[in-house]
């Protein structure tokens, strides 16, 4: 099928001044992409943007950068605004 081509997510979820260096958010990610003896740090090749961290860190220091944070809800405010009738596809 002729798919899009996936440039990958333009931002990633960085540890702020409130991190620990606990490391769970570096055990728990599926990606690898959070070094254990560094947590306060991304691996933006391997990320997938997938919100783990920012869910499981305990101190709440991990988040995205506050600009794509604004552009992804006001994305999904205005996609999810009022109802869609389904459709199908063959």
């Amino acid at each position: 099928m002729p798919y899009r081509e996936f440039g990958g997510m333009p931002a990633h979820p960085k540890a702020g001044k409130d991190c620990v260096k606990c490391g769970l958010c570096a055990k728990r990610c599926p990606a690898g992409a959070i070094p254990t003896e560094r947590p306060d740090t991304t691996d933006p090749e391997k990320c997938i943007t997938c919100m783990r961290c920012v869910a499981v860190c305990p101190k709440k220091a991990r988040s995205l950068p506050a600009p794509m944070l604004l552009a992804s809800k006001t994305m999904l405010s205005v996609k999810a605004a009022g109802y869609k009738k389904p459709q199908t596809f063959l």
